[in-house]
């Protein structure tokens, strides 16, 4: 084939919309599928960083090292982290849903990880981003831009497939919350890890506070 039947095939191919799929039968669904994994195998990267696939998974010790220093001095020397259900991470690719509190969120469940996990990241809050962040690769989506959406949709459809994790906060911001434990949530995920054909990992960060003092400084990462 040359590149010109190539470029002919990718532009020929239809992305079809959740209604369209809904219309489908499981074999046409399933074929459909396979058609799509096809395509974003050809299709090049748009909303992921450079330097995400061959530079960050090689800065994997770097980043967890760095994560480790910096927690600390973050929240509290004398902070506890526990963390439960490790057993349950999957070797292969996969999906990592976390619920969100805040940027410390990171620092926290960067070293638990043993594979190396891309963030899915709001691009408008790019200059919050710190350094480690990017060591660690970005797939950027600009959250009101369907059409952008749509290409971060795509972009992590072939990172699960090549076999890179996926670090996802479905919450879509902080949940400063005192009573709630997750915000609404946005479920694209779902439809992402369905597709790519791999499992999601639900996980819950949770704070404990020492109230006592006026700084309330955190007690336990759990």
């Amino acid at each position: 084939m040359d590149e010109n039947e190539h470029t002919m095939l990718k532009e020929k191919f239809h992305v079809l919309s959740y209604g369209e799929e809904q219309s489908l039968t499981s074999a046409e669904r399933e074929l459909y599928y396979d058609e799509l994994r096809e395509f974003v195998l050809r299709r090049k990267l748009t909303n992921t960083t450079v330097g995400a696939l061959r530079f960050a998974p090689k800065c994997k010790g770097l980043t967890n090292f760095l994560a480790k220093i910096l927690l600390p001095l973050m929240t509290s020397r004398k902070t506890t982290c526990i963390c439960d259900g490790l057993e349950n991470i999957p070797t292969r690719a996969a999906i990592f849903a976390y619920t969100h509190q805040g940027i410390l969120d990171n620092f926290v469940w960067l070293p638990q990880v043993r594979q190396h996990c891309l963030i899915l990241h709001g691009q408008e809050v790019n200059k919050f981003l710190l350094l480690f962040q990017h060591l660690i690769g970005l797939v950027y989506v600009r959250k009101e831009d369907r059409l952008n959406n749509a290409n971060a949709k795509l972009d992590m459809i072939r990172l699960l497939l090549e076999g890179h994790s996926i670090t996802y906060f479905p919450e879509g911001t902080w949940n400063l919350s005192p009573n709630k434990l997750h915000l609404p949530m946005r479920f694209g995920f779902l439809d992402v890890a369905r597709k790519a054909g791999v499992p999601v990992v639900p996980a819950v960060l949770e704070y404990t506070y020492d109230t006592s003092t006026t700084t309330e400084k955190i007690t336990k990462i759990h």
